[in-house]
């Protein structure tokens, strides 16, 4: 009866362990994701203004531009920001973000130098 009895406990306590360990991973993995977006960056400048307009959104933890690549890596709170909110705040910047293109005006009003005339015309 003292085997059963302890066993039952050991068993209720793994039990419990298994689903608050998956549950705590779950809401972790729901909440904050990565995303990498192709921008149509080409100067320092630009780095500073495309992480300047993405780390302004709510729920960003990180916004960070490789100058080689023009990608941007963001770290985001998915119940807070969407991705298509960060695209739209690219966009809004004067720069393409993947597949959305840049916002006519605000590229007008870019410098010279993150004009890129191959991209933009």
């Amino acid at each position: 009866m003292k085997k059963q009895l302890l066993f039952s406990a050991v068993i209720f306590l793994l039990a419990a362990f298994v689903f608050t360990t998956t549950a705590m991973a779950q809401e972790q993995d729901t909440t904050i994701k990565e995303a990498r977006i192709k921008t149509s960056a080409v100067c320092g400048h630009c780095k500073a203004k495309i992480e300047k307009a993405v780390n302004k959104l709510d729920g960003i933890e990180s916004a960070d531009l490789d100058s080689e690549t023009k990608i941007v890596t963001v770290q985001y709170h998915s119940d807070v920001v969407t991705l298509e909110n960060i695209k739209l705040a690219i966009n809004k910047a004067g720069y393409d973000a993947d597949d959305m293109t840049a916002d006519k005006d605000a590229f007008d009003k870019l410098p010279k130098c993150c004009k890129n005339k191959d991209e933009h015309k």
